[in-house]
C-alpha cells in the first residue's frame, strides 16, 4: 500500500503500485493499518502522530475530509434541495414528502409511508394526495419567505374525507429532539390526531382542533399572568398562522413524558400515524425530529433531563424557537431561532404583555424546585424585561408572539441596551441591541428577503447598583431616572454584564449553508451608555477581548452595531473560557459545557469562513 506513511512513493505517483484509493480494508482498524493512514498537509505526507493533539487533528479533518454526516443527496437539475431531508441522514425518511422519483407517478406509493391496513383506500393511490405547493393556495409572502419559486417541486400531503389516515413505516426514535410537523388548515372544521407508537411506552395521542382559531390576550389582561397562561395553554393545539398565513409548526413534546418513559423508546422502532376526523381538509409537511431552529447546530449539545435537580444545559424546544436553559443562573444559556418572511409582518405593533413562567417547568415530570420565573419579579428592579428572541421576529400571529413572553426567553436588560429611545425622531435613536434587531428585520424585508439563523445569550453576572439610563431621550421620563435596585431581584437570578447575538444570514431562504452565508456577531454592554462628559471613552471590548479598539467618541458611535461587532470565533472562545469567580483556575461550574455554534456544518471551508466573518482589523 504505497499511500501509508512508511512508503517511499510520492502521493499521486502513477507508477506506484496503487490498489484502490488507499482508504479500504488495510487502513481500517480491523485491518491493522489505521495508524499508517497518511494525511497530506501543505504537500507533505504525515502520520496521525505527526498532526499534534486531538483538537488539532479534529480541525484537520473538518477542513480536509468529508464528514460521514456530509449530505451527498442529488441536488442537480430542477430537483434543487427537495430530495434532502432535515439532515444528511434525515431524522425521518421522506418527512417532507418530496421523495417521489424522477417523475411524479400517481400509481406508485409514497416512499416511507403507507395507508393503514384497515383503510378502504387503495394503497397505490397515495400519491394522488400529494399536492404541489403551487396548488395549495399558499399566500405569496409565505411562498417567498420559504424560498419557494415554483421551479422546484415541493409537495405536501393532503388528508381529506376520501383519504383520512396515513402511517409512516417503522423508524428509530433519535436520541434527542421533539417530533415536529407543519400544518396548513384553511378549512375551519375537524380534528387532526397524531399518534406515536413505541412498544412498551405510553405516549398520549396529540389532537389538534382544526376548527378552533388561536386567541390573543385581551387588553385588560396584558399584565395578568394567570390569564396569559390560560390563553397560551388553549392555543397550543389550535390553529394560528396555519389558517390563512401558511404552514405553522406543531410539536409532540417529549418533555411531557417522564424520564423513565422517554428512556424506554430512545433508539427503539416506532410507528407514526396522522388521522383526520371529520369532513375536512388539511395539509401536512416537514415531519421530522429536532427543531428547524438549530439547523446550524445545537450550540451546547443541550438535552432535556428531568432527573437532574439543577441542570445547567436544559434543552427546551418550542415551535417558534429552541432554548438551552440554566436552572442555576435562572436564565437561558442561549435561544436559537430561524427568521424569514414566513415569521414576520412589518410595522406591526408590539403585543406588550407580561412574561409568564415556562409551562414546561411546571409539568408533573419536572422537579418541583425548577425555577418558575415570570416578569412580575422585575417590579422595582429598574431594568427592562429583555427578550432574547424579540416578539417582532414572531409577530405574524398572536399565538407565535405570546410564545416569546416566556421566562425561558427572559433576561434582565439595561434600558440603554434594549430600547428604541424616541420613535418620533428621524432617524429614530435606539440602542445598539435594538439596531441589531432592526438590521435583521430590514434584511428579512429587503427584496425577496434573506433568511437568518440567530442565536442570542448573555455573559457575566453584575449585581452592582448602576444608573437606570444615561440616554437623554429616556431621562425625560422621571421613572427612568435614578439607580437600579438589584436587591429587589429575588432568587439570585443573574444580571448579565454583556449580551451577545450571532446571526448567520443566507442570501435567500431555504438555501444550503455555503460560503455565500455571512456571520454577523455582536457583544454589547448591559449597562447605561456613557454620559456626555465621559466621552470619548475607552472601548469596553478592549479588556474583554484583549484588543486595542481605541476609544468611542460619541453616542452615535456607542449606538452603532458595528462598534460592537466581533467574530464568531471570538464569541465562542469567550464563552468557552468562563472561570469560577471563587477559583479563577477552575471552570465556572454554572457553565459545565462547551459551545460549538456550527456543529452541524460539515464543510470545513464554510466553517472557517463563518468563524472569521467580522474579525476586527486595527487601523
Amino acid at each position: 500500500m504505497p499511500g501509508h506513511v512508511n512508503a517511499n512513493f510520492p502521493h499521486g505517483d502513477q507508477k506506484a503500485p496503487w490498489e484502490g484509493i488507499g482508504t479500504g480494508w488495510f487502513y481500517s482498524v480491523n485491518g491493522g493499518g489505521d495508524e499508517l493512514r497518511s494525511y497530506f498537509v501543505d504537500g507533505e505526507k504525515k502520520s496521525r502522530g505527526d498532526l499534534g493533539n486531538f483538537e488539532e487533528f479534529k480541525e484537520y479533518l473538518k477542513d480536509n475530509r468529508r464528514s460521514v454526516s456530509y449530505d451527498n443527496t442529488y441536488t442537480g437539475g430542477d430537483v434543487g434541495n427537495s430530495l434532502r431531508g432535515d439532515f444528511a441522514v434525515p431524522t425521518l425518511f421522506n418527512g417532507n414528502f418530496d421523495v417521489v422519483g424522477a417523475e411524479f407517478d400517481p400509481t406508485a406509493s409514497i416512499p416511507g409511508w403507507s395507508a393503514d391496513s384497515g383503510s378502504s383506500v387503495n394503497v397505490n393511490s397515495l400519491p394522488e394526495n400529494l399536492v404541489e405547493w403551487s396548488n395549495i393556495g399558499l399566500p405569496q409572502r409565505y411562498r417567498q419567505g420559504a424560498g419557494y419559486n415554483g421551479t422546484t417541486a415541493n409537495y405536501a400531503l393532503k388528508l381529506d374525507s376520501n383519504f383520512q389516515e396515513i402511517t409512516h413505516n417503522p423508524f428509530v426514535i433519535p436520541e434527542w429532539g421533539n417530533l415536529r410537523f407543519d400544518v396548513y388548515a384553511p378549512e375551519k372544521s375537524g380534528k387532526l390526531n397524531i399518534q406515536l407508537e413505541v412498544e412498551g411506552a405510553n405516549i398520549p395521542v396529540k389532537t389538534i382542533d382544526l376548527a378552533l382559531d388561536a386567541g390573543t390576550v385581551a387588553e385588560n389582561d396584558k399584565q395578568n399572568v394567570s390569564e396569559i397562561k390560560k390563553t397560551y395553554g388553549k392555543n397550543v393545539n389550535s390553529i394560528g398562522y396555519g389558517r390563512e398565513g401558511g404552514f405553522e409548526t406543531f410539536q409532540l413534546p417529549f418533555q411531557k413524558l417522564s424520564t423513565d418513559e422517554w428512556k424506554k423508546f430512545i433508539g427503539k422502532p416506532a410507528k407514526l400515524t396522522f388521522t383526520l376526523e371529520g369532513n375536512s381538509e388539511v395539509f401536512i409537511d416537514n415531519v421530522f425530529f429536532k427543531s428547524a431552529h438549530v439547523k446550524l447546530g445545537n450550540p451546547t449539545n443541550a438535552r432535556w433531563d428531568a432527573t437532574q435537580e439543577t441542570p445547567t444545559n436544559l434543552l427546551v424546544e418550542k415551535p417558534g424557537y429552541t432554548v438551552s436553559y440554566n436552572t442555576q443562573t435562572k436564565t437561558p444559556n442561549w435561544v436559537s431561532w430561524q427568521v424569514n418572511k414566513t415569521w414576520t409582518v412589518p410595522g406591526k405593533r408590539r403585543l406588550g404583555i407580561e412574561f409568564i413562567d415556562d409551562p414546561f417547568f411546571s409539568l408533573q415530570s419536572s422537579p418541583p424546585n425548577w425555577p418558575k420565573v415570570n416578569g412580575t419579579i422585575f417590579t422595582g428592579l429598574g431594568m427592562d424585561r429583555g427578550h432574547l428572541i424579540p416578539d417582532r421576529d414572531r409577530n405574524r400571529n398572536p399565538k407565535d408572539t405570546i410564545e416569546t413572553y416566556m421566562g425561558s426567553n427572559l433576561i434582565a436588560q439595561s434600558m440603554d441596551n434594549n430600547r428604541l429611545f424616541d420613535p418620533d425622531a428621524n432617524p429614530a435613536p435606539a440602542s445598539a441591541w435594538f439596531n441589531i434587531e432592526k438590521m435583521i428585520g430590514n434584511g428579512v424585508e429587503a427584496g425577496k428577503g434573506k433568511e437568518y439563523y440567530v442565536v442570542a445569550g448573555s455573559l457575566g453576572n453584575d449585581w452592582s447598583v448602576q444608573k437606570k439610563s444615561n440616554a437623554p431621550e429616556l431621562l425625560k421620563n422621571p421613572l427612568n431616572q435614578g439607580d437600579t435596585n438589584p436587591q429587589k431581584f429575588v432568587n439570585n437570578i443573574s444580571i448579565p454584564e454583556w449580551t451577545w447575538k450571532s446571526a448567520i444570514a443566507l442570501p435567500k431562504p431555504g438555501m444550503e449553508i455555503t460560503s455565500e452565508a455571512e456571520a454577523f456577531v455582536y457583544i454589547t454592554p448591559n449597562h447605561a451608555e456613557p454620559e456626555d462628559n465621559e466621552l470619548p471613552i475607552e472601548h469596553p471590548l478592549n479588556d474583554l477581548l484583549n484588543e486595542d479598539r481605541g476609544f468611542i467618541e460619541s453616542r452615535e458611535e456607542w449606538r452603532d452595531p458595528e462598534t460592537w461587532r466581533v467574530s464568531l470565533q471570538q464569541l465562542q472562545d469567550l464563552l468557552n473560557s468562563r472561570k469560577d469567580p471563587q477559583n479563577p483556575e477552575e471552570t465556572d461550574p454554572h457553565f459545565d459545557f462547551q459551545f460549538d455554534f456550527l456543529s452541524h456544518i460539515t464543510d470545513g471551508e464554510v466553517r472557517k469562513k463563518l468563524m472569521k466573518d467580522g474579525e476586527y482589523v486595527p487601523f
